[in-house]
């Protein structure tokens, strides 16, 4: 009997400023980045994927990765896909690689770019549900009087919106 091959993760680490980070590629292309195993697991266990682990990132990666987090990166070229999602969220997801570094759009503008204007708190929960953060980039959907929320906690999103930014946010 043969493993279904369109069911398997391969998964690795990231030291990141922010800590270690869980990478996953499927066929070679990005689909998950995770502050915690156990988030990886749930994803894993949820949607009956096979994990494999692998040594390292691919090189591209790992270097565009690196260069993000000392501030040089302004848009990921490495390829991804999104494993799961609504179609509206896959919407959501694909105007979040569209925000510019260094700038934010609010849920409501993000709602009106997905041309569901009302969604804005749908927009928030696609952006909760995000498997790619970072690279599909969450952290810079603000509230209009707020920074919202962020599903790894506000001190990571004031961290990911300072690096960009030089901005200091009280944490």
């Amino acid at each position: 009997m043969t493993k279904n091959h369109s069911k398997l993760l391969h998964y690795t680490f990231f030291d990141s400023t922010l800590g270690k980070l869980w990478i996953t590629l499927h066929k070679k292309k990005l689909c998950g980045i995770y502050f915690h195993s156990s988030d990886l697991y749930y994803f894993q266990h949820k949607h009956k994927y096979t994990l494999k682990a692998i040594v390292k990132l691919p090189s591209v990666l790992e270097r565009e990765l690196t260069d993000y987090f000392k501030g040089k990166l302004k848009k990921f070229q490495y390829p991804i896909c999104f494993l799961t999602g609504t179609a509206f969220q896959q919407k959501v997801w694909q105007v979040l690689t569209k925000i510019p570094y260094g700038r934010t759009k609010t849920y409501g503008e993000v709602a009106k770019a997905v041309k569901s204007p009302k969604a804005a708190r749908a927009v928030g929960s696609a952006n909760g549900s995000n498997q790619i953060p970072i690279v599909v980039p969450c952290h810079r959907v603000v509230a209009s009087k707020s920074l919202g929320g962020y599903s790894e906690g506000l001190d990571i999103k004031k961290q990911l919106l300072q690096l960009e930014s030089g901005i200091r946010f009280k944490v």
